[in-house]
């Protein structure tokens, strides 16, 4: 029989998946004037392989230039901002 322990220590793979979703931006003005498809991810906290598929929407401002994708922060804020406001006209 197994015993369970109030004092677990957590498993690095919890503890890893748990700082994954954690921005390392703490506001706007400290983002890149160009983002990164992973720049992206780590500010909507989502993982990478979403934020491709984000960023091949085509309402999403990207810049390619050759196979390397990027954002213009100023056109991402934007985004947002207008993703905001049509969550909250359908209310």
């Amino acid at each position: 029989m197994r015993l369970k322990t109030k004092n677990k220590i957590p498993s690095a793979r919890r503890v890893e998946r748990n700082l994954m979703k954690r921005s390392k931006y703490n506001s706007f003005n400290e983002l890149p004037l160009m983002l990164t498809v992973q720049d992206v991810a780590d500010v909507l906290g989502i993982g990478l392989a979403h934020a491709y598929e984000v960023a091949h929407r085509k309402d999403f401002p990207t810049i390619t230039l050759g196979s390397r994708i990027i954002v213009p922060r100023d056109k991402f804020m934007a985004w947002i901002e207008e993703q905001a406001a049509q969550k909250t006209e359908i209310f």
